[in-house]
């Protein structure tokens, strides 16, 4: 599968001398620098990323802001939110931490293009990435790995093709544990994951609670854990089959978070539609609600976080509360959503709206449904039809959850699945906070 990408600033147009929440985006005329390492080699798992370290190095007189965009034909770059986007002073060197994930097996060609004054310097990551257990480089996974394998152990001849795909526990060793490991897949069909469940001693329910950061309040909304039937079997493919879901208590943003809470928080606004800082804030990839998270929690002294895939949806059909709607708080979805066919302003054209301007649901939350997709923490993944209890979703993944529908769609509903890669941001796609 081809997985090529361009990336430039999320996507923002190159426009000499202009800014975009205050970063500017082209290098200074004739800036001169250096770009290290020139490669990067990759000897890796398809399911284990590789972590780079470039640096940019002013060696001219004037300073500037560099540009990245990357391409891969077999994966994908990720950027470390906290990197340095500041002016690089002449002798001064700055560091972007990059991870690159292979997203299939087979002999991969990427590239990191940085711009700088005009002229493009490149760190090309190259090599391989192998399936996990295909230990003979077969492109398949099946009883001759296992021999292989046993036969690498047992007499140490260099007989396993790739090292990598052998540690099939992925800790960094090939071992006898690796066997067992893979042993195991053979008869389940599925990799064995070890969870250790933990149950707070005193658990303590929690309560509805009010916060200001920065001069901006936002309200989290105390859910009652309970036992819910999640997705359906009547409705989209993705939300098949219908499973039994056992929730503990948490709490849920009583709306999307606002522009003016990113904006305090973060100290920038990436939205699209802007103009008034009640609207919800988009324009946010799955690792930059990751930082604004952390950063929340610095500033707060607690542990905010995304809402897992099925904590939202029982949010959103009214937890404990529920009436059995189609939609988050009611049958007819004008009354609770901004839409395809309501989401028109006359002055802005088709977009977001303010929050909380529609009515809420049983619980009180506002546009769970419609207005912004909620980027949430799962990995995209299909379904079980087996109860579960606090489900996390899939281990692993290419794509991540984004639930509720919004402004540019008509397909909103509270068993609706959308999903999009982490490292990409769209001006439908915002958060809701939990805790």
């Amino acid at each position: 599968m081809l997985l090529a990408t361009l990336m430039l600033m999320c996507t923002h147009a190159l426009t000499a001398g202009a800014q975009e929440n205050g970063s500017v985006l082209l290098t200074a005329s004739g800036a001169q620098g250096t770009v290290t390492p020139g490669t990067v080699e990759l000897a890796t798992r398809t399911d284990m990323p590789v972590k780079a370290e470039i640096s940019i190095t002013n060696t001219g007189t004037v300073a500037f802001n560099t540009t990245i965009a990357f391409f891969s034909n077999y994966g994908y770059f990720v950027f470390d939110d906290d990197n340095d986007r500041s002016d690089i002073a002449p002798g001064q060197v700055m560091k972007w931490h990059v991870t690159y994930c292979p997203a299939s097996a087979g002999t991969h060609t990427a590239q990191l293009n940085v711009n700088i004054g005009g002229t493009l310097h490149y760190v090309s990551f190259s090599g391989t990435a192998y399936g996990r257990g295909d230990t003979n480089n077969d492109g398949r996974v099946d009883i001759s790995d296992l021999t292989e394998l046993i036969s690498y152990l047992m007499n140490d001849d260099g007989a396993v093709a790739s090292l990598p795909a052998a540690d099939t526990n992925g800790d960094g060793e090939v071992t006898v544990t690796d066997v067992t490991t893979l042993i195991a897949y053979l008869l389940e069909d599925a990799w064995p994951v070890v969870e250790e469940p933990v149950e707070p001693e005193d658990p303590v329910e929690p309560e509805t609670e009010t916060f200001t950061v920065g001069g901006v309040t936002f309200k989290m909304v105390a859910v009652k854990g309970g036992t819910f039937t999640m997705g359906s079997d009547d409705s989209y493919a993705s939300a098949k089959p219908a499973h039994q879901v056992t929730l503990s208590s948490y709490c849920i943003g009583e709306t999307e978070v606002t522009q003016a809470l990113w904006l305090a928080v973060m100290g920038s606004n990436p939205s699209y539609f802007k103009g008034n800082l009640q609207r919800p804030v988009e324009k946010v990839t799955w690792y930059g609600c990751q930082s604004f998270i952390s950063r929340l929690n610095e500033l707060t002294g607690r542990t905010f976080r995304l809402p897992t895939e099925a904590e939202w949806e029982f949010a959103a059909r009214g937890g404990n509360e529920s009436q059995g709607y189609i939609y988050a708080g009611s049958d007819t979805l004008d009354d609770v959503a901004w839409y395809d066919y309501n989401s028109w302003d006359q002055d802005d054209g088709r977009g977001s709206h303010p929050v909380a301007t529609k009515a809420p649901n049983e619980l009180g939350l506002y546009d769970m449904n419609g207005n912004i997709t909620e980027w949430v923490q799962d990995w995209l993944g299909s379904y079980s039809s087996e109860a579960q209890v606090n489900p996390t979703g899939a281990s692993t993944g290419v794509m991540r959850v984004g639930r509720g529908g919004n402004w540019s769609e008509n397909s909103c509903s509270v068993v609706g699945r959308g999903a999009s890669n982490p490292s990409e941001c769209w001006f439908h796609y915002g958060l809701r906070l939990a805790l």
